[in-house]
């Protein structure tokens, strides 16, 4: 099994390595860095990354699943999931988790470039359980 990750920077690596080592050493991993996908939406939008990405989708289908790490990718992430299942935006689940719990939803953002799409991404969860978050 291989497991591909969607980096849009190198920080998280050694703690994701470490985290699969200890919980799930079998599946191959393999970091895709893509920082240009993070500076390129805080300057000039998604519609741009969007354009420079199309291929990807394609290159990376023959993982097992493609974890999209970034929230600004939110968007393209859910986009690729529509013709690729195997690729999902890896902050999904945990909100999915955190809306089964309750609707008082607290979400660090440590970009500000990375606020609507996180927000958006809730919000687009919330609908899917029925409930309404502001």
């Amino acid at each position: 099994m291989k497991i591909t990750f969607l980096h849009t920077t190198s920080i998280h690596i050694e703690t994701i390595d470490a985290l699969f080592d200890e919980v799930a050493p079998t599946p191959k991993r393999i970091h895709h860095g893509a920082p240009e996908m993070l500076a390129s939406p805080q300057f000039d939008g998604l519609l741009r990354v969007t354009s420079q990405t199309a291929e990807m989708p394609e290159q990376l289908s023959n993982a097992y699943a493609v974890l999209c790490k970034c929230s600004s990718l939110g968007p393209l992430g859910e986009s690729f999931a529509q013709t690729h299942p195997n690729i999902v935006q890896i902050y999904r689940p945990m909100m999915e988790v955190a809306l089964q719990i309750g609707t008082k939803i607290i979400a660090a953002i440590c970009l500000e470039s990375t606020r609507n799409a996180t927000l958006a991404s809730i919000k687009d969860r919330a609908k899917n359980w029925g409930d309404n978050i502001d």
